[in-house]
C-alpha cells in the first residue's frame, strides 16, 4: 500500500490524510488539495470529483525545499519546548504546573483579539511556538512576495527587526536566502533584532542555535545560516547602520493600544538614523488602524493574505509540536482546549504596510 493510499483510507475512516507518516506539503485553492507524500505518491482531493490516488509525483522544488525547512523547524521547535518545559517545571507540583500552562495560554488567547499578552513571562515566552511558524511564515511570505525571487538580496542586507520576539523574521530570512542561495551571490545578512523581552530572545536564540546542526545536512539552509550574522538588543539606541549594505526595517505585530505611542517613536527614531531601503510592519486585522497612527513614511503599499500568491504561503501543521502539546494536555489536572488543537503554518487577519525604494 503506497502512502498516499493509506491517506485514502484514513480519510474514508474519517480520519486526517495528513496523519500519514511520509508527508511532505499540500497544495490548495479554491478547487481543491493535492497532498504530497515522500513514496512519489499523491492524494487528490477535488470539490468536483470523489479523492483518489496519483502515483506520478509532480513535485516542485520548491515545495522540496519548504518541506526541509518545515521538518527541520518542527523538530527544533519541539525540543527546545521539551527542554524549556523541564527547566520550569522542575520542582512544581501538578496543581502548580497546570496553573502556569493555563495562566500563560490565557495570556496568549488575547492575542487572537489583538490584545498584548504577557511577553516577559518564561511561560508565555514558551508556548509562543503556538504562534511562531505563522509569524515565520508571514516574515517569509511577505519578503518574497514584494521582491522578485532573482532579486531578492544584494551582496550584503542589513535587517533591524524591531520587537523580534522568538525570532521569526531570523528564520523566514534564512528560508528566504535558502530558496535564493544558488540564483545570486549574497555573502552576508546582519540582522539586529530588537525587543525589551529577554524570554522571547532567549528561546528564539536557543531555537537557532539548534537549527545548527539540523541545517548542516542541507546545504542551501546551512550556507543560509553561516552567512547570517544574529545581534540581539533590548534598546533601539544601541544598533548602528551597518556600512555598503542595504538596510531594511521589519517589525512583525510589534504594535497594540498599550504600547502604540512607544512603537511609533521607536519606528521614527530608526527611520531618522538608518534611512532604510525598504520597511514592513504588520499587526492583527482588528489592529489596522493602529499602523497608520505608528507608521513612520507617508504612502503605505497595504498587503493582505489575498494579495500574497498562496504558492508563497506554505500550510499544512507541525506534527511534532502537536503531539507534544497534546501528550502534555495529558498529564495535567485540568486538560486545557487549546494544547488539542494543530499548530499550522498558516498566518490569518493580518494588516501589512509596505514601503520600498
Amino acid at each position: 500500500m503506497t502512502q498516499a493510499e493509506h491517506a485514502l483510507y484514513l480519510l474514508q475512516k474519517g480520519y486526517d490524510p495528513h496523519d500519514v507518516p511520509g508527508w511532505i506539503f499540500t497544495n490548495a485553492d479554491k478547487y481543491g488539495q493535492i497532498i504530497h507524500y515522500t513514496d512519489g505518491t499523491q492524494l487528490v482531493m477535488m470539490d468536483n470529483r470523489p479523492p483518489y490516488v496519483s502515483k506520478t509525483s509532480t513535485t516542485p522544488s520548491f515545495e522540496s525545499k519548504m518541506e526541509t525547512f518545515r521538518r527541520t523547524l518542527d523538530h527544533v521547535i519541539t525540543s527546545v519546548s521539551e527542554q524549556e518545559f523541564k527547566r520550569l517545571a522542575s520542582g512544581l507540583n501538578i496543581n502548580e504546573k497546570t496553573d502556569k500552562v493555563r495562566d500563560a495560554l490565557e495570556s496568549l488567547k488575547k492575542l487572537q483579539n489583538g490584545e498584548m499578552s504577557d511577553y516577559h513571562d518564561e511561560w508565555v515566552a514558551l508556548f509562543y511556538h503556538w504562534y511562531q511558524p505563522s509569524q515565520i511564515n508571514l516574515a517569509y511570505s511577505m519578503i518574497k512576495s514584494i521582491i522578485n525571487s532573482t532579486d531578492i538580496l544584494n551582496e550584503k542586507l542589513h535587517i533591524v527587526d524591531f520587537g523580534c520576539g522568538s525570532l521569526a523574521m531570523q528564520f523566514g530570512v534564512a528560508l528566504a536566502v535558502a530558496d535564493t542561495i544558488n540564483k545570486r551571490p549574497i555573502t552576508e545578512i546582519r540582522i539586529d533584532s530588537i525587543d525589551t523581552s529577554q524570554a522571547m530572545i532567549n528561546i528564539g536564540r536557543e531555537m537557532w542555535e539548534r537549527f545548527k546542526p539540523r541545517a548542516s545536512r542541507y546545504p542551501n539552509l546551512y550556507n543560509a545560516y553561516e552567512i547570517i550574522k544574529p545581534k540581539y538588543y533590548s534598546d533601539i539606541e544601541q544598533v548602528e547602520l551597518a556600512k555598503n549594505s542595504d538596510c531594511w526595517i521589519s517589525a512583525i505585530h510589534p504594535v497594540y493600544d498599550e504600547n502604540k505611542d512607544d512603537v511609533k517613536q521607536s519606528l521614527k527614531s530608526l527611520r531618522n538614523r538608518l534611512d532604510p531601503d525598504m520597511c514592513f510592519v504588520s499587526t492583527h486585522y482588528s489592529k489596522g488602524d493602529l499602523l497608520s497612527e505608528v507608521w513612520p513614511f507617508y504612502n503605505p503599499l497595504g498587503l493582505d493574505a489575498k494579495t500574497v500568491p498562496p504558492s508563497l504561503q506554505f500550510n499544512g501543521k507541525l506534527t511534532k509540536i502537536t503531539e507534544w502539546r497534546r501528550k502534555l494536555n495529558k498529564t495535567l489536572l485540568k486538560p486545557h482546549d487549546y494544547l488539542n488543537k494543530s499548530v499550522t503554518w498558516e498566518w490569518r487577519d493580518v494588516a501589512i504596510y509596505l514601503r520600498k525604494w
